[in-house]
């Protein structure tokens, strides 16, 4: 299956599907992959390695400088997948994130925080504005298309993923400047990932922080039941942001890169 910026490598026996991986190709000399996903009938058979097998012989004939695959230290299939992984030889990139899965009814924990404590972050007053990613006007998405790469870096861009949810996604403007925003995907039906999280440098001891996730979360749909947070591994300014969740019952995780160069 394929489209311009992704596609999978499938795998059949007699005509039966037993198994798949996934390749987002946005940069065409580096391919990020999900997988393998075996099903479960069908694992310890050698199914994984095929499909991994097929892949790396496919990145050499497009001339492909690396590919790149991702677990969880923790994740129950890890032992497996490592073994298949140090079999082509993918070794650890160096890169690594921290892992937050909050259920939302933990939530509530947090939102009772802030109301006892960070109330006055709450209040648009001042020059300050929230939006909803869906309400902004042409002008105010221009604006924020315009300072990428001179306000903020690029790969903060609120924009850059196609299937960000601009309704629960949300903006704050400080007198007309775009200071902070995240930006959500919804991951399946019940899950909220935090895409983008951005706050400009002048703004950081502005409390913006607490109203975009508390105005998130009184408002999310009963559909979704957990918050996904992933945190760069040396990004300490925002592991210790997010300790004001620390009240809230979660788990804990670390997602680690592999990389195998061509």
């Amino acid at each position: 299956m394929y489209s311009k910026q992704a596609f999978a490598i499938g795998l059949t026996i007699d005509e039966m599907p037993v198994g798949f991986l996934t390749v987002v190709n946005q940069e065409p000399e580096k391919w990020r992959c999900d997988g393998p996903f075996i099903r479960q009938e069908h694992r310890n058979l050698g199914y994984g390695k095929q499909l991994v097998a097929e892949l790396c012989h496919l990145a050499q004939k497009e001339g492909v400088q690396a590919v790149y695959f991702r677990y969880m230290e923790k994740g129950a299939t890890t032992k497996p997948f490592l073994a298949i992984m140090s079999t082509f030889g993918f070794k650890p990139s160096g890169c690594s994130r921290k892992v937050f899965i909050t259920p939302i009814r933990e939530i509530e924990k947090f939102k009772e925080m802030v109301d006892k404590k960070y109330a006055r972050y709450l209040e648009m007053n001042g020059g300050k504005v929230i939006k909803r990613f869906s309400e902004l006007t042409e002008g105010e998405t221009e604006q924020l298309k315009t300072e990428k790469g001179i306000q903020y870096p690029e790969n903060f861009d609120p924009f850059s993923s196609e299937d960000v949810d601009m309704t629960h996604s949300r903006i704050i403007f400080k007198n007309k400047d775009p200071a902070a925003w995240i930006a959500y995907r919804v991951l399946g039906t019940s899950a909220l990932y935090v895409d983008r999280f951005f706050i400009k440098e002048r703004y950081r001891t502005h409390g913006l922080f607490f109203p975009l996730f508390y105005y998130t979360y009184i408002t999310t749909p009963e559909t979704i039941n957990k918050l996904v947070l992933y945190i760069k591994g040396h990004n300490t300014s925002m592991l210790s942001l997010f300790r004001v969740f620390k009240d809230c019952d979660k788990v804990e995780d670390t997602m680690i890169e592999l990389i195998k160069a061509f």
